[in-house]
């Protein structure tokens, strides 16, 4: 079976849709640019160099046509698609053409895997950090009894030497 991407034409110099070729599937020809302008009055009321076209694999944006999105511009910087979107509560009110909410949609998802991700590192070198803070708690512990152990055989000596002195306290 034969799967056709849709075809984009867009002015060149202002990325503006002039037309939409939707996917196509199953029995179908691919027609190539002079085909078009000759099957698409749009098209045919351009002069061929102002106009260029884009053509996505089949299948891209569903989820965004699905929902309503219209491919109202080409980003000429990005060469990706900028849609419009119909708002359930305002229908009548014209919107600003934006990125595919699918893309941004994986965009997002990409970026809270990162941050996982780093979160995961984060807690690790927290753990990492934890555990050196053990050891030197053990070893100021550890150094606290060596003090305290030095202490008491200072004072024993300090006693013995009293003691040797013949009880005089120095």
């Amino acid at each position: 079976m034969i799967e056709i991407g849709a075809k984009v034409y867009y002015d060149k110099d202002t990325g503006n849709v002039i037309q939409e070729i939707g996917e196509r599937s199953g029995g179908v020809i691919e027609t190539n640019t002079e085909q078009d302008f000759t099957s698409y009055v749009t098209l045919s009321e351009r002069v061929p160099e102002s106009v260029e076209m884009i053509q996505f694999e089949y299948g891209a944006f569903e989820a965004d046509y699905k929902i309503g999105g219209i491919i109202t511009r080409i980003d000429l910087e990005t060469m990706e698609p900028l849609f419009t979107y119909p708002d359930p509560n305002d229908p009548e009110t014209p919107q600003e053409p934006r990125p595919a909410l699918s893309e941004q949609v994986g965009s997002l998802g990409g970026q809270m895997a990162e941050m996982k991700l780093q979160g995961i590192e984060n807690q690790t070198v927290i753990n990492s950090l934890g555990d050196g803070l053990t050891n030197v708690k053990v070893q100021s512990i550890q150094q606290q009894q060596t003090i305290t152990s030095l202490g008491q055989e200072l004072a024993a000596a300090k006693l013995e030497i009293i003691q040797l002195k013949g009880g005089e306290q120095a």
